[in-house]
């Protein structure tokens, strides 16, 4: 077997190409990260916590006395037209009130009935009478009374006849006077004062009765505008619930309300030194937990003149710009009101400053291509970007540290 030699040159050839190889691979490294300056747009959100409402919106309460039950409730999120029933109350109490009062009135009535038509003109008449009765003895007592004093003035009576005479006449008189003084306060003060009397009596059962009768209309509920049904938690039993069938309501205790949803705001609370940056007009973005892959656009539209509350904090009204069908009063909202624009901020990364002594410090790359430290003045910020106010330049390189 014959063996071939290669030419004595070709190792020390290999051996410099694989050093220079070498030589070039640890050289380059690894490629360094860039950020180049330029005008960014800069937000910074106000976070707030709220609750949605419906702009417009009717409170229904119990306009019924005592505790009263409820024995139908329309259901929550329907929709409803002006006039339709929407709830309705245990009438039987006031039903048997309405029986009892119905009475009271009839008897009333029948009172002054018979007063005016009966009783009052029956007893005029027995005055009226007993007084003629009276006035024909006083003309009969005068005939006897002439005669008397003839026979008297011919000596066949005594004078003491004639005085018999004068004394039953002023009796007579007497009677006569009382039965007229009678008759007058009779038809002038007794009887109008017990026919007022009877009247009074009338009034305050039919009054009574009306109440009573406008009460039981109270038991159904109707809506007194279009919109859709809420039912708001309110305190039941020693708990906060919304309303149902078989709760006992208090007057004016609100069980209710009909919100017109084409129109929804959201409702919150600011410190008082957050009254300079949150202003009427500024845009928003709300998102609520039970639609967490939405966001809605709002405006800011009032800002409360007066705190409120324990901690005295100013109420804060947020106007959706879009409503869906999912929307409905009482969602949580969670807000953030857009309080600063900056349309040409220089914004770097924060995890590209580093600090010395507490001064800022970010790497540029020099004109010469080299890596240069230079001090910044930072502004405003959020989480990942800060704003740089002095220091850098549009056109600058950052080299990641």
């Amino acid at each position: 077997m014959r063996i071939r030699y290669s030419p004595i040159w070709i190792l020390p050839l290999f051996l410099l190409i694989g050093i220079s190889g070498w030589k070039l691979t640890g050289n380059r490294g690894p490629a360094q990260k860039e950020y180049v300056i330029t005008h960014s747009r800069f937000e910074r959100w106000h976070p707030l916590a709220g609750k949605l409402e419906a702009k417009n919106a009717v409170s229904l309460r119990s306009e019924l006395d005592g505790l009263s039950k409820i024995t139908w409730l329309i259901e929550d999120g329907t929709p409803v037209f002006q006039g339709d029933t929407v709830a309705r109350f245990d009438p039987s109490e006031l039903e048997e009130k309405k029986l009892n009062l119905a009475r009271d009135l009839e008897m009333a009535s029948a009172e002054l009935r018979s007063l005016s038509l009966a009783q009052h003109p029956l007893e005029l008449q027995r005055i009226q009478s007993d007084l003629r009765t009276l006035e024909a003895q006083y003309q009969e007592q005068i005939s006897l009374r002439k005669d008397t004093a003839e026979l008297v003035d011919e000596n066949l009576l005594s004078s003491e006849e004639l005085a018999r005479h004068d004394l039953k006449l002023r009796e007579l008189q007497s009677g006569i006077d009382g039965l007229k003084q009678q008759l007058k306060l009779t038809q002038e003060i007794l009887h109008p004062a017990l026919e007022q009397k009877a009247q009074a009596r009338l009034h305050a059962a039919k009054t009574a009765l009306e109440r009573v009768e406008a009460r039981l209309k109270n038991t159904e509920v109707v809506a007194e505008v279009q919109g859709t049904v809420y039912l708001p938690r309110i305190p039941i039993d020693s708990e906060r619930r919304a309303p149902r069938v078989g709760d006992g309501l208090y007057r004016n205790q609100v069980f209710m309300q009909l919100a017109d949803l084409t129109e929804l705001e959201v409702q919150s609370h600011i410190p008082e030194q957050s009254l300079s940056e949150i202003l009427p007009g500024l845009n928003a973005r709300i998102r609520f937990p039970a639609y967490p892959d939405k966001t809605y656009d709002a405006k800011v539209s009032r800002v409360g003149a007066h705190p409120e509350g324990e901690n005295q904090r100013y109420p804060v009204t947020l106007l959706l710009q879009e409503v869906g069908p999912e929307l409905r009063p009482g969602l949580t909202a969670e807000i953030e009101v857009l309080e600063y624009v900056n349309e040409q901020a220089i914004l770097i990364p924060r995890d590209w400053i580093t600090y010395q002594d507490g001064i800022a410090i970010v790497h540029c790359q020099s004109k010469s291509g080299s890596s240069e430290t230079r001090e910044i003045q930072l502004g405003d910020g959020n989480p990942e970007y800060v704003i740089v106010t002095e220091g850098l330049a549009v056109g600058d390189i950052l080299i990641q540290p």
